[in-house]
């Protein structure tokens, strides 16, 4: 058969073989020579490559992550006149005072309220009075003398009504003025406190009113409240005010009792009648501050004057307080879409290690914010997780932490207005009587706000 030329490369020759395989290696070679130098130029290429035709898309196709920890914030002392006080948890008999806040007093007004009718027809003989009163605790110089004021008031109290803590209790008549049982603990306690023979017998003078009906008939109505108010022995500035001592109240169904004892020309044993303030009653705390009988160099130098002092201060009884201010978060809206990642702010807290110590400032504080409404509200963020938002005191960098994110979020955003300044004020929950001094504007230790963002 012949053969054509094209066949010839199939000759089984060992030399044909040889240079067959040789051809085929050097191809391999050369194919992977180029796989990898692909490679490497594709790779040295992926930067370059990623931003060609960005100058022609549009900006919001793109996202930007900053961060700053060097927004300026500015801290400064307010105070308030009044505050709402009625419907409280707590009441305050008594006061304390600071070096530096001076003299706090508080005192409550309350509507007696019966717990039975009277049915005794048979005149009586009052042979005691007492008051019955559970402390919750005492704070202050404690083994001293206190003495308890008792007043008769002349306006009718409703529980539906808003009472403040500047409001004129009305008092008209002194009923009591007795010295209290030393109390020489802090913890909650049965006190007793022997009342006047007077007072029982003016609770009681007329019988007929003793029974329970509706606000405008019954004994509410012909004997209207009391206010009760506790001093030291001696009351003048910068002298013995230092041995205040302030008893916390609460008002379940039997702690706070006025207890008349009695008899009548029948009685083989001696009989009692109750008055008591008790969650039904109305009742609101009166609060006053005197800032002046601080220590002249240690008081409060700038209050409602703007003024950005080294030292900002927050009161408990709601006296002075700090109001931070982040006018950035003005300009930050100005640059359009942002998603807030992270928004904390840190404020150091001033101690001198006497009074102020990391076991002594309270353990945690709160935000608020004025709405358009003028109400002041709790920051959103406290909703949404108390535990994120924090506003607990760490000893360990000796500074209050608050996390901002959902607040400040609100606040760039602040579609309906409802947030009309960037300003927050920090108070303290119900029942907290310490005071905090903390560190601002000019002082070493800077108030902090760290910010991270994300821009469209």
């Amino acid at each position: 058969m012949p053969i054509m030329i094209f066949m010839t490369s199939y000759y089984p020759d060992k030399r044909e073989y040889k240079r067959t395989t040789a051809v085929l290696r050097f191809k391999y070679l050369l194919f992977l020579s180029l796989l990898i130098s692909s490679a490497v130029f594709l790779f040295s290429c992926t930067e370059k490559s990623t931003s060609i035709g960005m100058d022609i898309l549009p900006g919001s196709d793109f996202t930007s992550t900053k961060s700053t920890d060097t927004i300026s914030v500015f801290s400064y002392t307010f105070s308030v006149d009044s505050v709402r006080t009625d419907d409280k948890t707590y009441s305050y008999l008594g006061g304390l005072y600071d070096p530096y806040f001076g003299t706090s007093m508080t005192g409550f007004v309350g509507q007696l309220r019966i717990l039975r009718k009277f049915e005794e027809t048979n005149a009586i003989t009052v042979d005691s009075v007492k008051l019955l009163m559970t402390i919750a605790g005492a704070k202050g110089v404690l083994g001293t003398t206190q003495q308890l004021s008792i007043y008769e008031i002349v306006e009718l109290l409703s529980p539906d009504s808003v009472y403040y803590s500047n409001r004129d209790p009305h008092a008209v008549k002194i009923l009591a003025n007795e010295f209290m049982p030393v109390v020489t603990k802090d913890s909650a306690q049965s006190l007793v406190v022997e009342l006047p023979i007077s007072m029982g017998e003016y609770l009681m003078r007329d019988p007929s009113k003793l029974f329970q009906d509706t606000l405008s008939s019954d004994f509410r109505s012909f004997f209207n409240g009391i206010y009760c108010k506790m001093l030291p022995n001696s009351i003048v500035k910068g002298i013995n005010t230092d041995s205040l001592t302030l008893m916390a109240l609460t008002f379940n169904q039997s702690d706070f009792l006025i207890r008349v004892y009695y008899t009548t020309a029948v009685s083989t044993t001696t009989l009692y009648y109750d008055f008591t303030i008790n969650p039904s009653s109305a009742r609101y705390n009166i609060y006053s501050h005197d800032f002046e009988s601080a220590e002249p160099d240690k008081k409060i130098s700038h209050v409602n004057d703007n003024v950005k002092d080294s030292l900002s201060y927050l009161q408990g009884f709601n006296g002075v307080y700090t109001r931070i201010r982040i006018p950035a978060l003005d300009s930050l809206k100005k640059l359009g879409p942002i998603s807030v990642n992270k928004a904390k702010l840190t404020i150091p807290a001033y101690l001198d290690g006497d009074i102020y110590t990391t076991s002594t400032v309270p353990t945690k504080i709160y935000l608020s914010y004025k709405a358009s409404d003028g109400i002041r509200y709790i920051v959103p963020d406290y909703l949404v997780s108390p535990s994120f938002f924090d506003g607990s005191f760490y000893s360990t960098t000796k500074k209050y932490s608050f996390n901002l994110a959902s607040y400040t979020q609100m606040y760039l955003d602040n579609k309906t207005g409802k947030f009309p300044a960037p300003e927050l004020d920090l108070y303290f929950q119900e029942g907290e009587y310490k005071n905090i001094i903390l560190k601002a504007n000019s002082s070493a230790t800077k108030v902090k706000f760290e910010f991270t963002y994300t821009k469209f």
